[in-house]
Order: C-alpha cells, then structure tokens, then sequence
C-alpha cells in the first residue's frame, strides 16, 4: 500500500485476512419474481439477474452463505449453485482500506 508492505503469504493465508466476502450464484429453472425482497436480510453488496441466473455478493460468514441458498432453493428448483470466497482484489482492497483508517 503505497509502497508498503501490509501482508505477506500465500493465498490461502491472504484471504483469511480479509473480512468474508462470498458470491453466491444460483440458476434456477424460473427466477423467483421477488429475489431482490428474499436476499435483502442477508444485506447484499450486489444483486444481478441474468437470465435465470442471479448472482449474489454478500458479505457474511459461511454459515450464513448455505442459509441463503437453502432459502432460496426453497423458493424455486434450483439447477445449479455456485459459491466463491474472496478474491485476490478484495483482498487487496480490503487490507488497504483498513491501512488507511490506521
């Protein structure tokens, strides 16, 4: 961060620095018309519907992750499921910006 250093070690390690931030992306067979209403108690960062794929970016903890999409698969037959942890850019993004609040 601006020439210095604020972490170090392999990815694994890297991700576990930053707070969790999961995509979750679900293809259902028909998309349930009130997605938005059904993931907004899990707070999300972004909600996109394509087609009848929605992809959810929230940052919670794993447990909080399988609760939505067994909420979800409860609400539409779900195809296909998908989750992501962290990526190398959020955790850059999330080790600067709290550099800079230090």
């Amino acid at each position: 961060d601006r020439g210095k250093a604020i972490a170090h070690g392999d990815v694994p390690s890297l991700k576990l620095m930053t707070d969790r931030v999961y995509d979750v992306a679900l293809t259902f067979e028909t998309v349930p018309g009130d997605i938005e209403a059904l993931v907004a108690p899990y707070a999300p960062l972004a909600v996109i519907v394509s087609g009848r794929t929605v992809q959810i970016r929230v940052k919670v903890d794993g447990a909080r992750v399988l609760e939505l999409t067994e909420m979800l698969a409860q609400r539409g037959r779900v195809l296909g499921v998908e989750v992501n942890g962290a990526s190398l850019e959020d955790v850059f993004v999330d080790l600067t910006q709290r550099a800079e609040r230090s």
